[in-house]
């Protein structure tokens, strides 16, 4: 999730959700839109996790499959997303095998952020001019969790600790951060320029097992260990108190956004919980589900993210309001959706037979049968959904005038592709205008003027005028009548359902 919203940018906010994908591509969307924005191809292997910088940039991270030896490839990527420029980081080591990337975490102030492996000590770089300051060595410990300091608790010494940028004339400012090791043993670094210095450092407690995660708001530290414990840290009043919890491990926890809001999400391998630091730890809402990650969208909203069945869903923190992914519901009467197939295979396979019959002397869109499709769930899907086409569209494709280019528009529709249809659509135009050129009608596009040519081209099923207008709405009636084969809703073309036509 992007930046959280505060008084000073709250002008340009944008509700932004970054997903990453296995093909190395990030996708953007818009929650208060509920649509997507942009996708940007960034990485060359699968995304393992986004940090974001700003409100329009982010650093993209992943590595490909581990090896016998646990090495693997490691990319890291800065995306601009005004202009979608993106800058390839550590090109020296693009082609070693390394440590696989465990998470990146930008400072506050954002200057600074950390490079942290699993098998080997962290890496600190300046975000500014993207270049690595301390790639530390074997001796230093082994990061199994990191966290830094919030701004507020920054700015109580960035005034009087700075430092100036070699060869550049920009003023470095004082930041810490909080990592542990294997052992369980608590560093609190301070970052300044291409200097760190440990300035305390803590035992753990007995009870306590190898830390896996840290969360840092005002003055509360909140950490959790691999035997499902919570340590509470009060760093203004020294005070300090562990919970004990039957879930098993914790993958991750967060503080909520938002001033005085001290709600954590609590993430283990099956269980999720809500809880209110605030308030003697109450129970806000739990879930018994296994997620993969889980991120804050606003101070009542959570996102999680399913990665083994590819999808991800938008809750309150009572776990009692939250979307559902569409493929799962039913619907109570068939409709024509290509979005709604299972796979993609078969949409883009009817999709082409729609479009062009090659191997046929005369185009017949219900017949595929001379096709050869070695898979029979796919034969049965594109069969199924033929079916469910309106027969006034099954005329029109079959009795296309302008052949090839009149279907692609037509299958544009009922796919509800606006781009393709605008395409099509201007395609049509000028091969009906050459086309009458050719039979004698106009003899040259110069000698008439635009507005007689326009005229003349009002009556075109595509610039419809009355009567090619009833014919279209009727189409779009006919797609979801209830007489129709496909039994479908007045309920459905209203509320935008996918496939619906885009006119």
């Amino acid at each position: 999730m992007g930046p959280a919203m505060t008084t000073k940018n709250r002008s340009v906010y944008k509700p932004f959700l970054a997903v990453g994908s296995h093909q190395g591509r990030v996708q953007i969307f818009n929650l208060y839109y509920h649509t997507p924005q942009r996708t940007f191809s960034v990485l060359n292997c699968p995304v393992t996790g986004i940090q974001w910088t700003s409100m329009y940039s982010m650093l993209v991270y992943g590595h490909t499959e581990p090896a016998l030896t646990g090495q693997v490839r490691n990319e890291i990527s800065y995306l601009d997303l005004t202009s979608g420029e993106s800058v390839t980081l550590r090109k020296g080591h693009l082609s070693e095998a390394d440590s696989p990337i465990e998470s990146i975490k930008v400072s506050s102030l954002k200057q600074y952020f950390l490079v942290v492996f699993r098998d080997k000590p962290l890496e600190y770089w300046d975000l500014f001019t993207l270049t690595p300051l301390r790639i530390l060595s074997a001796p230093n410990p082994i990061t199994t969790a990191v966290e830094w300091a919030p701004a507020n608790i920054t700015g109580k010494i960035r005034a009087q600790h700075t430092q100036k940028t070699p060869g550049k004339g920009e003023t470095y400012q004082q930041e810490v951060y909080l990592m542990s090791d294997i052992d369980g043993i608590l560093y609190q670094i301070v970052a300044e320029g291409t200097t760190l210095r440990e300035a305390s450092r803590f035992s753990p407690e007995t009870a306590m097992g190898m830390v896996t995660s840290i969360s840092w708001k005002g003055d509360l530290i909140v950490i959790g260990d691999s035997d499902g414990n919570l340590s509470l840290w009060d760093t203004k009043t020294k005070k300090y108190k562990m919970l004990q919890s039957a879930r098993g491990g914790i993958k991750q926890l967060r503080i909520g956004p938002g001033k005085g809001n001290f709600k954590i999400f609590i993430l283990s391998h099956n269980w999720i919980e809500v809880k209110d630091m605030a308030n003697n730890s109450e129970l806000c809402g739990q879930l018994k589900q296994p997620f993969d990650t889980c991120e804050w969208v606003n101070p009542d909203k959570l996102c999680l993210l399913n990665l083994s069945e590819g999808w991800l869903r938008i809750s309150d923190l009572a776990f009692l309001q939250e979307n559902d992914v569409i493929k799962k519901e039913q619907l109570s009467t068939p409709i024509f959706c290509p979005h709604l197939m299972q796979q993609s295979k078969p949409a883009f396979l009817l999709r082409t037979l729609l479009q062009h019959h090659p191997w046929l002397e005369r185009y017949d869109a219900s017949s595929f049968e001379d096709v050869s499709i070695p898979s029979i769930s796919v034969r049965r899907e594109v069969s199924n959904s033929l079916m469910l086409i309106p027969d006034l569209y099954i005329s029109m494709l079959n009795n296309a005038q302008f052949g090839v280019a009149e279907r692609c528009c037509i299958a544009s529709v009922l796919y509800g592709d606006s781009n393709e249809h605008l395409f099509w659509s201007l395609a049509l135009y000028y091969l009906r205008e050459f086309s009458r050129v050719r039979k004698g009608n106009l003899s040259k596009l110069d000698e008439v003027e635009p507005e007689a040519r326009l005229k003349q081209l009002r009556s075109d099923l595509f610039v419809p005028e009355r009567d090619a207008q009833q014919k279209i709405t009727s189409s779009r009636e006919c797609l979801f009548s209830p007489d129709h084969r496909s039994d479908s809703t007045e309920e459905n073309l209203s509320s935008g359902f996918p496939g619906s036509i885009p006119m």
